[in-house]
């Protein structure tokens, strides 16, 4: 039983996120190396267990809120299923994690880790509760991720592809926040959401999503190989950010990850999309 309920505090799902470290070598074109592979997979398992240490935080913080929310509430902490005793363990032992990992990859990429535990962290107990300011933390931990995978490589990010990220980042947070205000009482759920307004959050829906779709296309057309591959890729990724806009404005938004990897259209144009772009780097 304990087991199951550490596995929810841990949130492995949403791990999916830490995928980043591998995107700027992938765009790069060195996954041939065997090595570097190895290295990048030691560095998702560090983000993994980093990334899980600050949602056992969150969920610990904000186990009142949580309670009063109809998914959330079944969440362990706010269920009460387990206490602070799990709390310490769940976090030693990702420290642990953490630690044992760390003698594997290079020391200046903890630096990276550590950021991100900082900027995590300081979320969770403080900046979550200050609008605008909160989404733009959220969007800075995906960036710093992609850093890291480029620092690890030593392959330089270019300003479009962290554009990309970032603000591809805050199109889907807007969007999980307009579900939030839609679906839940907001002064009950998350505090900051009651300083909201639909209509703000519909503005930055769409200017993020416009200069998410520039960046990419800028960077298909300069930093890529320049192939009618990259090109046409541009037009996929165009087509699964309105199909995914479209879906969470008919369905609720919550969870990302949900609507990502559950609708059946946006699975097969990220399929496309992967094929077009290795094609395009790597043929």
């Amino acid at each position: 039983m304990y087991l199951r309920m550490y596995l929810r505090c841990i949130r492995p799902q949403q791990w999916t996120k830490n995928l980043l470290v591998f995107a700027a070598p992938f765009t790069a074109g060195t996954f041939s190396n065997f090595d570097e592979i190895r290295q990048l997979f030691y560095l998702f398992l560090i983000f993994c267990a980093a990334s899980s240490t600050n949602y056992v935080l969150n969920d610990w913080i904000d186990r009142e809120f949580d309670s009063k929310h109809s998914q959330k509430m079944h969440r362990p902490f706010a269920a009460e299923k387990i206490g602070s005793r799990s709390l310490v363990s769940l976090l030693l032992a990702l420290f642990c994690i953490q630690i044992l990992f760390s003698f594997l990859i290079p020391l200046e990429l903890l630096w990276w880790v550590l950021t991100y535990l900082v900027i995590s962290i300081s979320y969770s107990t403080y900046f979550k509760q200050i609008a605008v300011v909160e989404m733009f933390f959220i969007a800075i931990g995906f960036i710093l991720r992609a850093l890291a995978g480029a620092s690890a490589i030593n392959v330089e990010a270019s300003s479009w592809f962290l554009i990309v990220i970032g603000f591809g980042a805050l199109f889907l947070v807007a969007n999980k926040r307009l579900a939030e205000i839609s679906h839940q009482n907001s002064t009950l759920t998350r505090g900051v959401i009651s300083q909201y307004s639909n209509s703000f959050l519909k503005i930055i829906v769409g200017c993020s999503m416009t200069v998410c779709l520039m960046g990419y296309t800028l960077w298909a057309f300069q930093y890529s190989s320049g192939s009618q591959f990259s090109r046409l890729s541009v037009m996929v990724f165009a087509l699964a950010l309105m199909r995914y806009l479209w879906l969470s404005d008919r369905v609720n938004a919550e969870k990302p990850e949900v609507i990502l990897f559950t609708d059946k259209v946006l699975v097969c144009l990220g399929t496309v999309f992967i094929t077009l772009i290795s094609t395009a780097i790597y043929v």
